[in-house]
Order: C-alpha cells, then sequence, then structure tokens
C-alpha cells in the first residue's frame, strides 16, 4: 500500500509541473493519460509482486503440486492454514490488450505453479494427506473445486475432488 501511496504523491508532483508548465495541452493530456494508466496497473500488479499466498480463489481445474499444512493451535489461538502448490490445467482465454487495457499487468503464464492460501478445514486435511501419499510417489493429481449449487443434498458451500491424472502419451516412434 506505501507503494501506491509513494507513487501517487510523486505523480501528482509529476502533474502539478506539467500542467503549470508552458506547452501544448496536446502532449501534456497525453503525458496525463499515459501516467493515470501506469498507476492504475501499478495497483493492479501489486499482488503478484509479493511474493506471499495467494488468497484468492483457486482455479477451477488445477494439478497439485505439493501442499503444507498448519494445523490450528488452542494455546497459542493461532488459525490453521493450508497451502496448496497449483497450477492451472485450463487456463482462461487472454482477453486482447484493446478490451481490457490492464490485462497487461496481470500475470501471463497461468500454467506456472503459485502457492493458494486457504483456511484450515479439518475434512480438506485428510483429503490431503491421502493425496500426499500419490504426490510422493510421483503421480501427478488434478484437483477442481465443485461449487455448493452442482452437488446434490450437501449443505457445504463447495467441495474439492481430487483425481490422478493420466500418464503423459509419448509420441510414436517412426521407423524407417
Amino acid at each position: 500500500m506505501s507503494l501506491i501511496i509513494a507513487f501517487l504523491l510523486l505523480l501528482t508532483a509529476l502533474l502539478w509541473f506539467v500542467i503549470g508548465s508552458k506547452g501544448s495541452w496536446k502532449i501534456k493530456i497525453l503525458f496525463i493519460g499515459v501516467s493515470l494508466y501506469l498507476g492504475v496497473g501499478i495497483s493492479y500488479s501489486l499482488g503478484n509482486l509479493k511474493g506471499w499466498p495467494a488468497t484468492s480463489d483457486l482455479p477451477a481445474k488445477f494439478e497439485l503440486h505439493g501442499m503444507l499444512i498448519s494445523e490450528p493451535n488452542k494455546r497459542t489461538g493461532m488459525p490453521g492454514k493450508i497451502y496448496l502448490w497449483v497450477s492451472e490445467l485450463e487456463p482462461e482465454v487472454v482477453t486482447p490488450m484493446w478490451r481490457d487495457p490492464f490485462e497487461y499487468f496481470l500475470v501471463q503464464d497461468k500454467s506456472e505453479p503459485r502457492v493458494f492460501e486457504s483456511e484450515y478445514n479439518s475434512k480438506l486435511h485428510i483429503q490431503l494427506n491421502t493425496w500426499s501419499q500419490m504426490l510422493q510417489t510421483g503421480t501427478a493429481i488434478a484437483g477442481e473445486f465443485i461449487p455448493e449449487d452442482l452437488r446434490e443434498g450437501e449443505e457445504s458451500r463447495g467441495d474439492f475432488v481430487f483425481y490422478p491424472l493420466p500418464p503423459p502419451a509419448l509420441p510414436e516412434k517412426k521407423y524407417k
């Protein structure tokens, strides 16, 4: 947040001098527009620069690479967390920049693994313990989040479903 405030203060000072100076208003308006575009773009991209786990929603379908489970501690009062290292299996269609000019500042390669943080859930903890043994043997694991409106007869807000991915298909050898 302090980076945004520092940028806004610097931008305000620069715009004060640009507007007060003599020169073509067309160039001044262009400079103001580019400055505002970069300012908003910086605020969009700060979440990707932090290096901390994302608290946003997991992708709809993802490949699970690893996990870290921190159980709640009643003695210290620390809430539990679950960290999942995942990569998106079905990346979103990239919006052309002319439709969404701030798309440039967001993460471009959605297939790279990213850490997601969620609140501790004992049901998810049990599921992940089961699948972690398969991960250790080298089995590729996929997961998806099924929202509550797609589940029948349950009162949860949704659930994770994990399943092993099939082994990759190797290309056929061409013999002469």
